[in-house]
């Protein structure tokens, strides 16, 4: 019995399956190497911001596991929010282009989605975030 070929009978099918899946892989390699070089701005936050940070609630994964399901808590107080990721020495670091507004409705529920590397996230009011970091339409309050 000769060994089956596969059904396009292409004789180096396996050959370039093999390097479409590197190539996908060095795409992959190359796109979270240009994310992760992405500059962070915010490590200099207002004096006082921690006594105006909220931490949020994770609720876990979602299905594709890249990212991180958070919970903003009922109890924030109004105004436009931007994300910070704290490291265990108590810096923080600015999550880029993720922000929110909390309003005065009394039956919100705000859920975001943030990328997976971020493991600490809390909220912080936009004021308390250099100018340079969020644009001034950002920073006002509602």
């Amino acid at each position: 019995m000769s060994p089956r070929r596969l059904s396009s009978g292409h004789p180096n099918l396996f050959l370039h399956l093999l390097l479409g899946t590197l190539a996908a892989i060095a795409l992959l390699v190359a796109s979270t190497a240009v994310a992760a070089a992405e500059p962070a701005a915010g490590t200099a936050l207002a004096p006082g911001w921690e006594s105006h940070a909220t931490s949020l609630i994770p609720l876990g994964p979602t299905h594709g596991s890249t990212r991180n399901k958070w919970r903003v808590p009922g109890n924030t107080p109004r105004g436009r929010y931007v994300l910070v990721d704290r490291a265990a020495d108590g810096s923080a670091t600015l999550i880029p282009g993720l922000r929110f507004t909390v309003g005065s409705d009394a039956n919100r529920e705000i859920h975001l989605l943030v990328p997976a590397q971020y493991t600490n996230v809390q909220a912080v009011l936009a004021s308390d975030v250099p100018a340079g970091a969020v644009p001034a339409s950002e920073r006002a309050r509602p």
